[in-house]
């Protein structure tokens, strides 16, 4: 597994009551919102721990990024499409 950080994020995240976050993709786009889901990943198969993550946006209108937006429940992000999660609530930042 190439450097997952996926644990470290599910585990803060969740661990902190689910707070508001600022990503950063790998395109360099930001989205402010919340996570409210994943998928595990099955690292048996050398896949991260979460592989696929549900964002909801704060606003559509921050939503610059190639994806569909799933009406109700966000956007599916592979988890390999993002590279920084900063816990806006307490300003940690994780890369």
């Amino acid at each position: 597994m190439k450097n997952d950080r996926s644990f470290e994020w599910f585990d803060r995240y969740f661990r902190q009551g689910r707070k508001h976050v600022k990503i950063t993709l790998r395109n360099g786009s930001t989205m402010t919102g919340h996570f409210s889901g994943f998928f595990y990943g099955d690292t048996d198969r050398g896949e991260s721990f979460i592989y696929r993550w549900r964002f909801n946006p704060d606003s559509e209108q921050e939503f610059d990024y190639d994806k569909t937006i799933i009406p109700d429940s966000g956007i599916i992000l592979l988890q390999d499409e993002i590279s920084n999660v900063e816990l806006l609530s307490d300003g940690s930042e994780r890369s």
